[in-house]
Protein backbone atom coordinates (compact mmCIF):
# COMPACT_ATOMS: atom_id res chain seq x y z
CA UNK A 1 0.00 0.00 0.00
CA UNK A 2 0.87 3.21 -1.19
CA UNK A 3 1.55 5.70 2.51
CA UNK A 4 -0.56 8.84 2.37
CA UNK A 5 2.95 11.01 2.55
CA UNK A 6 4.25 9.41 -0.55
CA UNK A 7 1.04 9.71 -2.17
CA UNK A 8 0.64 13.70 -1.15
CA UNK A 9 4.28 13.95 -2.57
CA UNK A 10 3.18 12.66 -5.75
CA UNK A 11 0.39 14.45 -6.27
CA UNK A 12 1.77 17.79 -5.38
CA UNK A 13 3.78 17.94 -7.95
CA UNK A 14 1.44 17.08 -10.36
CA UNK A 15 0.53 19.72 -13.37
CA UNK A 16 -1.35 21.31 -15.73
CA UNK A 17 -4.77 19.03 -14.17
CA UNK A 18 -8.29 20.93 -15.45
CA UNK A 19 -9.72 22.85 -12.91
CA UNK A 20 -13.38 22.27 -11.83
CA UNK A 21 -15.54 25.07 -12.55
CA UNK A 22 -15.66 27.89 -9.35
CA UNK A 23 -18.68 30.49 -9.56
CA UNK A 24 -18.93 33.51 -7.91
CA UNK A 25 -22.75 33.21 -6.66
CA UNK A 26 -25.15 30.35 -7.80
CA UNK A 27 -28.98 30.58 -6.96
CA UNK A 28 -30.70 27.35 -5.99
CA UNK A 29 -32.85 26.75 -9.06
CA UNK A 30 -29.70 26.89 -11.60
CA UNK A 31 -28.37 24.76 -8.95
CA UNK A 32 -30.34 21.97 -9.27
CA UNK A 33 -31.14 22.53 -13.07
CA UNK A 34 -27.19 22.96 -14.35
CA UNK A 35 -25.23 20.85 -11.86
CA UNK A 36 -27.24 18.62 -9.69
CA UNK A 37 -29.41 17.22 -12.39
CA UNK A 38 -26.79 17.48 -14.47
CA UNK A 39 -24.26 15.20 -12.54
CA UNK A 40 -21.54 18.09 -12.02
CA UNK A 41 -19.03 19.54 -9.18
CA UNK A 42 -18.85 22.80 -9.10
CA UNK A 43 -16.69 25.17 -6.29
CA UNK A 44 -19.32 28.16 -5.23
CA UNK A 45 -16.47 31.29 -4.28
CA UNK A 46 -17.05 32.49 -1.09
CA UNK A 47 -20.73 31.61 0.03
CA UNK A 48 -20.00 30.83 3.19
CA UNK A 49 -17.77 33.59 4.42
CA UNK A 50 -19.58 34.70 6.67
CA UNK A 51 -19.45 31.51 8.44
CA UNK A 52 -16.24 30.84 8.06
CA UNK A 53 -14.84 34.27 9.74
CA UNK A 54 -16.28 33.48 12.81
CA UNK A 55 -14.69 29.76 12.93
CA UNK A 56 -11.29 29.16 14.04
CA UNK A 57 -9.36 26.09 16.35
CA UNK A 58 -8.88 28.92 19.07
CA UNK A 59 -12.52 29.87 18.68
CA UNK A 60 -13.23 26.01 18.84
CA UNK A 61 -11.38 25.22 21.63
CA UNK A 62 -12.88 27.94 23.64
CA UNK A 63 -16.74 25.86 23.54
CA UNK A 64 -14.77 22.75 24.94
CA UNK A 65 -16.16 21.63 28.41
CA UNK A 66 -12.89 19.46 28.58
CA UNK A 67 -14.41 15.88 28.29
CA UNK A 68 -15.47 15.67 25.17
CA UNK A 69 -14.49 12.92 23.08
CA UNK A 70 -13.77 12.50 19.12
CA UNK A 71 -13.06 9.95 16.63
CA UNK A 72 -9.32 9.80 15.06
CA UNK A 73 -7.71 8.90 11.90
CA UNK A 74 -3.76 8.71 11.85
CA UNK A 75 -3.26 9.92 8.19
CA UNK A 76 0.02 9.21 8.72
CA UNK A 77 1.17 6.70 10.98
CA UNK A 78 2.99 8.20 13.98
CA UNK A 79 3.80 5.73 16.64
CA UNK A 80 5.68 7.68 18.94
CA UNK A 81 2.18 9.63 19.79
CA UNK A 82 0.37 6.31 20.98
CA UNK A 83 2.08 5.57 24.40
CA UNK A 84 1.37 9.16 26.13
CA UNK A 85 -1.14 10.02 23.87
CA UNK A 86 -3.88 7.85 23.27
CA UNK A 87 -3.52 5.51 26.47
CA UNK A 88 -5.62 7.07 29.02
CA UNK A 89 -8.75 7.18 26.56
CA UNK A 90 -8.46 3.60 26.94
CA UNK A 91 -9.64 2.92 22.69
CA UNK A 92 -6.62 3.81 20.12
CA UNK A 93 -9.93 5.30 17.96
CA UNK A 94 -11.18 7.94 20.21
CA UNK A 95 -9.33 11.17 21.82
CA UNK A 96 -9.87 13.79 23.90
CA UNK A 97 -10.76 16.54 21.63
CA UNK A 98 -9.13 19.31 23.28
CA UNK A 99 -5.32 17.03 22.68
CA UNK A 100 -6.73 16.78 19.39
CA UNK A 101 -6.66 20.80 18.59
CA UNK A 102 -3.49 21.06 21.01
CA UNK A 103 -1.58 18.45 18.02
CA UNK A 104 -3.39 20.04 15.05
CA UNK A 105 -1.28 23.22 16.18
CA UNK A 106 1.70 20.96 15.48
CA UNK A 107 2.47 21.56 11.84
CA UNK A 108 4.47 18.07 11.34
CA UNK A 109 1.47 15.86 12.63
CA UNK A 110 -0.61 14.23 10.16
CA UNK A 111 -3.97 13.88 12.18
CA UNK A 112 -7.79 13.53 11.31
CA UNK A 113 -10.53 14.03 13.10
CA UNK A 114 -14.31 12.81 11.82
CA UNK A 115 -16.99 13.79 13.81
CA UNK A 116 -20.46 12.18 12.73
CA UNK A 117 -22.48 14.97 13.52
CA UNK A 118 -22.10 18.58 15.37
CA UNK A 119 -23.67 18.28 18.69
CA UNK A 120 -22.47 19.64 21.73
CA UNK A 121 -19.65 21.89 21.50
CA UNK A 122 -19.21 20.86 17.68
CA UNK A 123 -22.48 22.89 17.67
CA UNK A 124 -20.69 25.74 17.06
CA UNK A 125 -19.83 24.26 13.92
CA UNK A 126 -23.27 24.42 12.58
CA UNK A 127 -24.40 27.33 10.28
CA UNK A 128 -27.21 29.63 12.20
CA UNK A 129 -29.97 30.54 9.87
CA UNK A 130 -29.06 33.67 7.86
CA UNK A 131 -25.67 31.30 7.05
CA UNK A 132 -28.21 28.38 6.17
CA UNK A 133 -30.33 30.55 4.24
CA UNK A 134 -27.59 31.76 1.31
CA UNK A 135 -26.55 27.26 0.78
CA UNK A 136 -29.00 26.11 -2.08
CA UNK A 137 -32.45 24.85 -1.02
CA UNK A 138 -31.52 21.21 -1.78
CA UNK A 139 -29.21 21.25 1.06
CA UNK A 140 -31.88 21.57 3.64
CA UNK A 141 -33.82 18.20 2.75
CA UNK A 142 -32.29 15.15 4.86
CA UNK A 143 -30.18 12.77 2.86
CA UNK A 144 -31.05 8.82 2.72
CA UNK A 145 -27.84 7.48 4.30
CA UNK A 146 -25.40 9.99 5.73
CA UNK A 147 -25.70 12.68 8.88
CA UNK A 148 -27.25 15.93 7.66
CA UNK A 149 -23.64 17.91 9.04
CA UNK A 150 -20.70 16.19 9.33
CA UNK A 151 -17.14 17.86 10.52
CA UNK A 152 -13.76 17.23 9.42
CA UNK A 153 -10.87 18.39 11.60
CA UNK A 154 -7.69 17.95 10.90
CA UNK A 155 -3.86 19.31 11.15
CA UNK A 156 -2.69 17.57 8.17
CA UNK A 157 -4.91 15.22 6.22
CA UNK A 158 -5.47 12.99 3.25
CA UNK A 159 -8.13 11.25 2.70
CA UNK A 160 -7.22 8.31 -0.12
CA UNK A 161 -10.23 7.92 -3.25
CA UNK A 162 -13.22 6.91 -2.93
CA UNK A 163 -16.98 7.56 -4.02
CA UNK A 164 -20.30 8.55 -2.03
CA UNK A 165 -22.59 5.67 -2.35
CA UNK A 166 -25.83 7.83 -1.43
CA UNK A 167 -26.89 11.15 -1.07
CA UNK A 168 -25.28 14.57 -2.35
CA UNK A 169 -22.35 16.85 -0.74
CA UNK A 170 -21.48 20.41 -0.13
CA UNK A 171 -18.18 20.70 1.00
CA UNK A 172 -17.81 24.00 3.15
CA UNK A 173 -14.32 25.05 4.15
CA UNK A 174 -14.32 26.90 6.97
CA UNK A 175 -10.38 26.82 7.95
CA UNK A 176 -7.77 26.83 6.34
CA UNK A 177 -7.18 24.98 2.49
CA UNK A 178 -7.59 22.02 0.87
CA UNK A 179 -7.68 20.22 -2.36
CA UNK A 180 -9.50 17.58 -3.88
CA UNK A 181 -8.86 15.63 -6.94
CA UNK A 182 -12.09 13.93 -9.12
CA UNK A 183 -12.22 11.04 -11.69
CA UNK A 184 -14.70 11.79 -14.49
CA UNK A 185 -17.41 9.59 -14.43
CA UNK A 186 -16.72 7.95 -18.03
CA UNK A 187 -13.45 6.76 -16.19
CA UNK A 188 -14.94 5.47 -13.21
CA UNK A 189 -15.19 2.06 -14.06
CA UNK A 190 -11.81 1.10 -15.20
CA UNK A 191 -10.45 3.17 -12.59
CA UNK A 192 -11.55 0.93 -9.95
CA UNK A 193 -10.55 -2.26 -12.16
CA UNK A 194 -6.83 -0.63 -12.38
CA UNK A 195 -6.48 -0.44 -8.87
CA UNK A 196 -6.27 -2.37 -5.64
CA UNK A 197 -9.90 -2.58 -3.47
CA UNK A 198 -9.57 -1.42 0.09
CA UNK A 199 -12.61 -0.91 2.16
CA UNK A 200 -15.34 -2.35 -0.47
CA UNK A 201 -16.29 -0.61 -3.75
CA UNK A 202 -16.17 2.50 -3.06
CA UNK A 203 -12.85 2.81 -1.73
CA UNK A 204 -9.54 2.25 -2.68
CA UNK A 205 -5.66 2.54 -1.95
CA UNK A 206 -2.30 2.17 -3.71
CA UNK A 207 -2.50 4.82 -7.39
CA UNK A 208 0.34 6.83 -7.90
CA UNK A 209 0.35 9.83 -9.39
CA UNK A 210 1.56 8.22 -12.97
CA UNK A 211 -1.22 5.70 -13.06
CA UNK A 212 -3.38 8.72 -12.52
CA UNK A 213 -2.46 10.04 -15.68
CA UNK A 214 -4.57 7.36 -17.90
CA UNK A 215 -7.60 9.26 -16.48
CA UNK A 216 -9.64 12.42 -16.87
CA UNK A 217 -8.35 13.97 -13.82
CA UNK A 218 -10.06 17.49 -12.01
CA UNK A 219 -8.79 19.16 -9.56
CA UNK A 220 -10.37 22.25 -7.04
CA UNK A 221 -8.66 24.25 -4.53
CA UNK A 222 -10.75 25.06 -1.57
CA UNK A 223 -10.37 28.77 0.72
CA UNK A 224 -11.98 29.37 3.82
CA UNK A 225 -15.74 30.18 2.92
CA UNK A 226 -15.52 28.42 -0.65
CA UNK A 227 -18.57 25.82 -1.16
CA UNK A 228 -17.86 22.78 -3.03
CA UNK A 229 -20.68 20.49 -4.55
CA UNK A 230 -19.80 16.53 -5.07
CA UNK A 231 -21.92 15.16 -6.69
CA UNK A 232 -22.77 10.85 -6.08
CA UNK A 233 -20.61 8.58 -7.53
CA UNK A 234 -17.63 10.71 -8.30
CA UNK A 235 -14.48 9.60 -7.50
CA UNK A 236 -12.29 11.90 -5.35
CA UNK A 237 -9.76 12.62 -3.05
CA UNK A 238 -8.60 15.30 -0.31
CA UNK A 239 -5.81 16.33 1.07
CA UNK A 240 -4.61 19.71 3.36
CA UNK A 241 -1.45 20.81 4.17
CA UNK A 242 -1.75 22.97 7.05
CA UNK A 243 -4.47 23.02 10.02
CA UNK A 244 -8.00 22.71 8.51
CA UNK A 245 -11.78 22.19 9.56
CA UNK A 246 -14.01 21.30 6.64
CA UNK A 247 -17.67 20.75 7.24
CA UNK A 248 -19.81 18.19 4.94
CA UNK A 249 -23.68 18.92 4.22
CA UNK A 250 -25.77 16.16 2.79
CA UNK A 251 -28.96 16.13 0.72
CA UNK A 252 -30.90 13.77 -0.92
CA UNK A 253 -29.71 12.74 -4.22
CA UNK A 254 -31.84 12.96 -7.60
CA UNK A 255 -33.78 9.24 -8.36
CA UNK A 256 -32.72 9.83 -12.09
CA UNK A 257 -28.93 10.10 -10.67
CA UNK A 258 -28.99 7.58 -8.22
CA UNK A 259 -31.09 4.74 -10.27
CA UNK A 260 -29.52 4.71 -13.33
CA UNK A 261 -28.64 1.36 -13.86
CA UNK A 262 -25.58 1.94 -16.43
CA UNK A 263 -23.55 3.55 -13.81
CA UNK A 264 -21.55 0.78 -12.14
CA UNK A 265 -22.05 2.06 -8.74
CA UNK A 266 -25.69 1.74 -9.02
CA UNK A 267 -25.09 -2.11 -10.48
CA UNK A 268 -22.90 -2.61 -7.52
CA UNK A 269 -25.59 -1.50 -4.61
CA UNK A 270 -28.02 -3.98 -6.58
CA UNK A 271 -25.86 -6.29 -6.05
CA UNK A 272 -25.48 -5.99 -2.56
CA UNK A 273 -29.01 -5.57 -1.81
CA UNK A 274 -30.02 -8.76 -3.54
CA UNK A 275 -27.10 -10.56 -1.93
CA UNK A 276 -28.35 -9.18 1.51
CA UNK A 277 -31.29 -10.90 2.88
CA UNK A 278 -31.70 -8.17 5.11
CA UNK A 279 -31.64 -5.90 2.58
CA UNK A 280 -34.42 -7.31 0.34
CA UNK A 281 -37.25 -4.98 1.60
CA UNK A 282 -35.42 -2.52 -0.62
CA UNK A 283 -36.12 -4.57 -4.07
CA UNK A 284 -39.55 -3.71 -4.60
CA UNK A 285 -37.95 0.22 -4.59
CA UNK A 286 -35.50 -0.88 -6.97
CA UNK A 287 -37.81 -2.08 -9.17
CA UNK A 288 -39.51 0.77 -9.52
CA UNK A 289 -36.71 3.32 -9.18
CA UNK A 290 -34.42 1.77 -12.20
CA UNK A 291 -36.64 1.77 -15.02
CA UNK A 292 -37.84 5.09 -14.35
CA UNK A 293 -33.82 6.69 -14.14
CA UNK A 294 -33.65 4.65 -17.43
CA UNK A 295 -36.05 5.71 -19.34
CA UNK A 296 -36.07 9.14 -17.74
CA UNK A 297 -32.39 10.04 -18.83
CA UNK A 298 -32.81 7.69 -22.22
CA UNK A 299 -35.77 10.41 -22.75
CA UNK A 300 -34.28 13.72 -22.39
CA UNK A 301 -30.63 11.89 -24.24
CA UNK A 302 -29.33 12.43 -20.88
CA UNK A 303 -26.38 9.68 -19.95
CA UNK A 304 -24.18 10.35 -16.27
CA UNK A 305 -21.20 8.58 -17.26
CA UNK A 306 -20.82 11.64 -19.72
CA UNK A 307 -20.70 14.10 -17.34
CA UNK A 308 -17.79 16.69 -16.40
CA UNK A 309 -17.06 19.87 -14.44
CA UNK A 310 -18.92 22.59 -16.44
Amino acid sequence: MVSPAVQQRAWGERPNVPEVREIDDLDSETFVRDYVNKFRPVVIKGLAKEWASRISFDKLASHLNGDEKVQQVLSEPVPELVPDYLERVGNAGQLYLRDFIEKCRDPTSYLQAYAVDCTGPLEFLTPTGSERALLPKPARKRPRNYEPLRAFIASRAFTDWHYHFADETLTVQLVGEKELYFVAPADAEAFLAHVRKDAGNNQITGISSGELAKFSVFKAKLNPGDVLYIPVYWWHLARSNAPSITTAITFKSPLHIAADIRQFQVRAVCRDVIGNRRSWKFIPLMLLAIPYALLRNLFTRFDPREAKPA
